[in-house]
């Protein structure tokens, strides 16, 4: 989990598109997600993320 602002819910359907970033008032090339959701995609791997009240949490599930 993550304790800080939380991702703005019109920002979460797309929070893992490249170059998407929850807050561009702060550094980074919104990068990093898009990374982690196609290797995650790559071994079948779901990622969700949730986020509110100040806090941030992705669940990752792994195949069976």
């Amino acid at each position: 989990a993550n304790i800080g602002p939380a991702i703005p819910a019109e920002k979460l359907p797309v929070i893992f598109e490249r170059f998407v970033r929850a807050d561009e008032t702060h550094g980074g090339f919104g990068i990093g997600l898009h990374l982690v959701a196609g290797i995650a995609r790559d071994y079948g791997i779901q990622v969700e993320v949730r986020s509110g009240d100040n806090r941030t949490v992705f669940v990752l599930t792994w195949p069976q």
